[in-house]
């Protein structure tokens, strides 16, 4: 019987004391370098905040699909989506929109920790919550998008959702019964007329700041 011999790097990697403590607390053996290398990327979160109809989910598609065909590995979050599934007991009132939004951080925590972009459209429409949200994920990694849309231009595009909240049929919409905050501070202010523009100004700032891709 002939035995093929195997090389050192295609052992089984030995797992040392250290590493199974770190195991134990819920640290894994991939670090963040070796996830930037396989990916040509860094795990960062693009925060896309606006009213009802100012085209938030159009720039996160837009973008992922943009970055989908580069070759980055990247996941959009929206409102829809998770209310349907992880945040489906929760209503609008603010302190539910606040867990709602804080479970959405950590979600998109846990994919830029594995070296995945995350994309992340939400109203979140107090900057207390934003903050949050950006502590939770880290400063660093946090790029807040402002959809800049006049209520006018979100009317027009949802026109049936803001009648039935001006008459009372919806509560906690923000514009209508419920305060929405413009961001004092953003990496974009974006006007929602400029669809290809305002994807291309995003891809320029992520290779700008080698987030995507490194090299």
């Amino acid at each position: 019987m002939i035995i093929d011999k195997m090389s050192s790097d295609q052992l089984p990697t030995r797992i040392t004391d250290t590493q199974k403590q770190n195991i134990d607390k819920g640290i894994g053996l991939v670090n963040q370098t070796d996830y930037h290398k396989r990916y040509n990327q860094k795990g960062h979160t693009i925060w896309i905040t606006g009213l009802h109809g100012s085209g938030k989910n159009r720039l996160a598609y837009s973008l992922e699909k943009r970055l989908f065909d580069l070759g980055a590995t990247v996941v959009v979050l929206d409102g829809s989506t998770i209310r349907s599934g992880l945040s489906r007991e929760l209503d609008f009132s603010p302190t539910d929109r606040a867990e709602h939004l804080r479970r959405v951080a950590h979600i998109a925590k846990i994919l830029n920790d594995q070296g995945i972009i995350a994309i992340c459209s939400f109203i979140s429409p107090s900057g207390n919550i934003r903050e949050q949200c950006a502590q939770i994920i880290g400063q660093e990694r946090f790029h807040l998008t402002h959809m800049d849309a006049t209520l006018e231009y979100c009317k027009n595009n949802k026109p049936d959702l803001y009648k039935k909240a001006e008459q009372g049929q919806i509560r906690y919409m923000p514009g209508v019964d419920e305060v929405y905050e413009n961001p004092d501070v953003a990496e974009f202010n974006l006007d929602p007329h400029n669809e290809e523009e305002n994807t291309e100004q995003i891809m320029e700032y992520l290779s700008a700041n080698k987030i995507f891709p490194l090299r």
